[in-house]
């Protein structure tokens, strides 16, 4: 996550704060649900980076709480 403007600096790798991580592959179709630790403070963009072999996605849902 990152408060920098993807259209002012396009992220550098490993240069923003990381949240959550799957650990593998997920499987085709499956639903998946990552956390963040409750000591992060908040940031105006996601980023999402994963391997180039066939990678997609058709949905993403972020949700805030606790506000």
């Amino acid at each position: 996550m990152t408060d920098v403007s993807p259209s002012t600096a396009a992220p550098t790798l490993w240069n923003y704060h990381v949240c959550g991580q799957y650990p593998g592959a997920v499987p085709s179709g499956a639903t998946v649900y990552l956390q963040c630790g409750c000591n992060m403070t908040a940031h105006r963009y996601l980023v999402l980076h994963f391997a180039l072999n066939g990678a997609n996605f058709c949905e993403l849902e972020v949700f805030v709480s606790g506000e």
